[in-house]
Parts: C-alpha cells; sequence; structure tokens
C-alpha cells in the first residue's frame, strides 16, 4: 500500500474509462462512463483516508486525482398539451392513478410505489409519505426514504381522492400501487421507468425521466404570489413540516428550508392555496379527451 501513487491511480482511472466494462458491452461500449469513474475514485479516497487514519499510510494519493467533468442532466418537462396526451394514454394501459398522483405531488419514484392506503386519509385528504420502495439483488425492499426530511405529508384534492377512492374498489392490496403479480408486493421500480417509456413513446410525446414528473409540482410549489398558481397544470398543497420549534409550520420545496411564517400570514396563504386548488385539479374530475387518431398516426401539435 505503501507503493500506491497518484500516478498509478491516474493510470487505473484512465484504463476503466476506455476498457473497464465487464458486461453490456455491445450496448454501451468498452469503456465505463465519467459517472462511475468519479464513484470508483471515492471509494478509493474514502478507503486511503481510512489507512491514513490508522496510520498504515502517510498521504492520502488519491486527493488531487483529475476526475472526468460532472455533467448535470437537462431536465425535460412535458407541456399541458403533453402530459394530458401522456395521461389519456396511461388510462389506456391502467397507470393514470400512479402518474396522476406523481404529478399532483411530486414524489420520488420509490416513495410513490411504497404507499399503502392507510397512508391515505380520505377524509382529510392527507398523505402521509414514510417509506420507499428500493431493489436489491432483484427483490423490492422497503426502506426509510432518502433523507429525514423526506418524510412528510401531502395533501390531495378532492378530486384526486374521488379518483382514487373508485380506483381503490378495484385494488385488493395493502399497497396502493400493488404488483400485478403478487398483490403482497408493490410495484418494481424499474418495471416502472419501462412502463413509463413505453406510454410516452405510444403517445406521441418526447422521452422524459420519472424524475421529470415532477417538475411541475416542484416548479410552481415555490411560488410565493398566489396569483402565479393559476398558470400552473397540476398542482397540491406544498409540503407541512413543524419547524424546530415545534411552534409553526414551514413550507419546504426542493429540499430547502423558508422562514417560518406567522399563524395568520399562513392560514391566509393556504386558504388561498387550497382555492386555487380546488379550481386548477377540477379538470381531474373529467379529464379531457383528445382523438386517438392524432396521438398515433398524424403529426403532432409541438410540446
Amino acid at each position: 500500500m505503501n507503493q500506491l501513487t497518484q500516478s498509478f491511480l491516474q493510470q487505473f482511472y484512465a484504463r476503466e474509462k476506455s476498457s473497464g466494462r465487464k458486461i453490456r458491452i455491445e450496448t454501451y461500449g468498452a469503456g465505463l462512463s465519467d459517472r462511475v469513474i468519479r464513484a470508483i475514485h471515492a471509494n478509493c479516497r474514502s478507503a486511503l483516508e481510512k489507512a491514513v487514519q490508522e496510520g498504515l499510510i502517510k498521504t492520502n494519493p488519491a486527493i488531487g486525482c483529475k476526475l472526468p467533468p460532472k455533467k448535470s442532466r437537462e431536465m425535460k418537462v412535458l407541456t399541458q398539451i403533453g402530459v394530458i396526451r401522456f395521461l389519456n394514454r396511461a388510462k389506456e394501459e391502467d397507470y393514470y392513478e400512479l402518474f396522476l398522483l406523481e404529478l399532483a405531488t411530486g414524489m420520488r419514484r420509490g416513495e410513490i410505489l411504497a404507499l399503502k392506503w392507510s397512508d391515505l386519509n380520505f377524509k382529510t385528504g392527507e398523505l402521509r409519505i414514510e417509506r420507499q420502495v428500493n431493489v436489491i439483488h432483484g427483490e423490492p425492499i422497503i426502506s426509510e426514504p432518502k433523507t429525514k426530511s423526506s418524510i412528510r405529508t401531502a395533501i390531495l384534492p378532492k378530486a384526486l381522492l374521488k379518483i382514487l377512492s373508485e380506483y381503490r374498489k378495484n385494488v385488493d392490496s395493502e399497497w396502493i400501487f400493488p404488483s400485478p403479480l403478487d398483490n403482497t408486493k408493490p410495484r418494481n421500480p424499474p418495471a416502472i421507468r419501462k412502463r413509463l417509456q413505453l406510454i410516452l413513446e405510444r403517445a406521441g410525446c418526447p422521452k422524459v425521466r420519472f424524475h421529470d414528473l415532477r417538475h411541475p409540482y416542484v416548479k410552481y410549489t415555490t411560488k410565493n404570489n398566489c396569483d402565479n398558481l393559476m398558470k400552473i397544470f397540476v398542482y397540491t398543497e406544498p409540503i407541512r413540516r413543524m419547524c424546530a420549534k415545534g411552534t409553526q409550520f414551514q413550507s419546504c420545496c426542493r429540499g430547502k428550508r423558508k422562514p417560518a411564517l406567522s399563524a395568520s400570514l399562513q392560514e391566509n396563504l393556504l386558504a388561498c392555496r387550497r382555492r386555487s386548488v380546488r379550481r386548477l385539479f377540477s379538470f381531474a374530475a373529467d379529464f379531457p379527451r383528445i382523438p386517438h387518431a392524432p396521438i398515433l398516426l398524424a403529426p403532432q401539435p409541438p410540446l
């Protein structure tokens, strides 16, 4: 270990980037992606830092290594017309409730698939989010959400509650979205990702990630002016969480904490938002139909 140098690590990273892939070479090429190289470096640096702390080596040779630049993927967002076409197609394939709830709440994929009927209060509209589904060795595993702040409560509009109430009559499981193969288990997250791309393709919509479906919720729940709420297409009340003192609520979006509002000001703001929610989400009760021919065959309107 004392003979391990920074030059050796750089050569190792370069070799892995050019010819480090062991499987699916025909699909992805012989080299590993920049993201994987950065992950390998992080593990090496962490291990070598532990060796420094235990006195096995004097310095960490991983510090200062040149790594591939970190590239952030550009978020693609469906337009209002695109969302309508997408949900119409999802309804034909029995995925309407799942994707409608996703657009309305902005939950992560693992969080929405881990929902149970016991998490939803149809009287108050409160939806408790406190677990997620991960796949380990091909099996769905239930665990806690990504962060402690991810444990939260969302308020659903009455129109969406009505849709979920009708949907529940046909679901014989404790899970809101159970697996079609075994209703004692939640749906498989990778299967939902594949189904999403298939629905988008059949609806004539551009390809987007499941994570991108959160954008309509996240974008418009960060608006401070209630007038701007009238511009959104899908909306639900922002998450309310107790602040550190436990006396006031805070609105939390994108993981950023905002100053707590006074009780009276907050109640007025929430009342305004509730009115906006009722008006803006009324489309869900009688969702507009678009002829199927333009979706599949005719030239599509610009998205």
